[in-house]
């Protein structure tokens, strides 16, 4: 059990490293600095088997047109929303999963692309995410 938390820890900090190497290509490339947006609050969302089950999360946007932040911060009630429905939709074992995490917010990208009409939010990160039982 230890060795397989400490490959998907692995795992994980490769991915990001990956991640963030990608980004600093694509600033390269283009010779623009994404920009990060972080939202007021943290998110507190039930998961979908356990009533008394839910996730606290943190979540900071990088998003490649600057112009995109002041929509975002004006949207934000829309965008929470979406993060309520996506932890919402998975079971305590699902949001606990790091495959299953990623896969969040993926859906969460897309999810925001599509309401601001745009490409610019090109990753999201969870900078807290604690499953927390009452």
């Amino acid at each position: 059990m230890g060795r397989k938390i400490a490959a998907l820890c692995l795992l994980a900090v490769m991915a990001m490293t990956l991640l963030a190497s990608c980004g600093e290509k694509a600033e390269a490339y283009t010779g623009q600095k994404n920009v990060n947006f972080s939202f007021d609050e943290p998110f507190i969302a039930n998961v979908s088997d356990e009533p008394r089950q839910y996730v606290k999360c943190a979540i900071m946007l990088e998003i490649s047109d600057e112009k995109l932040l002041e929509e975002l911060t004006a949207k934000q009630h829309r965008i929470r929303g979406f993060v309520y429905d996506l932890i919402g939709a998975r079971t305590n074992e699902q949001v606990r999963d790091i495959a299953e995490k990623s896969t969040i917010l993926a859906e969460f990208i897309a999810l925001a692309n599509a309401e601001f009409n745009t490409d610019a939010i090109v990753a999201a990160y969870f900078t807290e995410f604690t499953p927390v039982r009452q």
